[in-house]
């Protein structure tokens, strides 16, 4: 006579591999998104003193008309000479300069 696995034992199985499966994705995941993020911290920056109003636009908290004050104020005042003279910039305050300091260089 045979003996017969029951099925539940079967669908156990699957069940288990499947959680591999998916706990091994999961973890690529996660290792693919810190890889992209440490990509992004080597990114290049945005030089504020060359950038167009489309590139400085690319910048967090930056929309058309802060992005326009910015090529203003560069045209009236000459090169910034450090990336703390672009807060003289009205609609920069510390707050949105803390959020693009590290995206923004004057060379």
């Amino acid at each position: 006579m045979k003996k017969s696995i029951p099925l539940t034992f079967f669908l156990v199985a699957a069940l288990l591999l499947l959680g591999t499966h998916l706990a091994f994705c999961a973890s690529a995941t996660e290792v693919g998104k810190e890889a992209a993020g440490a990509a992004a911290g080597q990114a290049a920056t945005i030089n504020i003193n060359a950038a167009d109003v489309t590139q400085l636009e690319s910048l967090p908290g930056i929309g058309p008309a802060t992005a326009q004050a910015i090529v203003d104020y560069r045209e009236a005042n000459g090169p910034f000479k450090s990336i703390d003279a672009v807060k003289a910039v009205q609609g920069i305050g510390d707050a949105k300069f803390d959020a693009i300091k590290d995206l923004i260089s004057t060379e």
